[in-house]
């Protein structure tokens, strides 16, 4: 179940690339907004402002107070932003992907997956 979520995860990012990739620069800073968990992890009042501000919300202290709470701070399993881009796979599209994936995961998800 964790591959197929794992795959799922990354489509839906391909996905996005695609729907950014196809918006104006003006679009992009009207109707995209990416968000990072390792930067809500390690800076959650930061990155919560910065979310309520594009989407138009008003900021309240206690949303941050509880974000800052609740969001675990130990990133020693995930990676780091500025090292994202180390590992990120430059023009994989969703064939090889899926191709990737191997043909019993290939298998699992076309049937249970609504929109493949």
């Amino acid at each position: 179940m964790f591959a197929k979520a794992l795959l799922e995860w990354a489509l839906s990012s391909l996905s996005a690339e695609k729907f950014k990739a196809a918006l104006s620069k003006q679009q992009r800073k009207e109707r995209f907004f990416e968000v990072h968990l390792e930067n809500v992890i390690k800076e959650p009042t930061k990155s919560l402002s910065k979310i309520l501000e594009f989407v138009g919300l008003t900021q309240h202290e206690s949303v941050f107070e509880l974000a800052n709470n609740l969001l675990q701070r130990d990133l020693t399993l995930c990676t780091g932003v500025e090292n994202l881009n180390e590992h990120h796979q430059v023009g994989v599209n969703e064939e090889e992907l899926l191709a990737m994936a191997g043909p019993d995961l290939r298998n699992l998800i076309y049937q249970h997956s609504y929109h493949m």
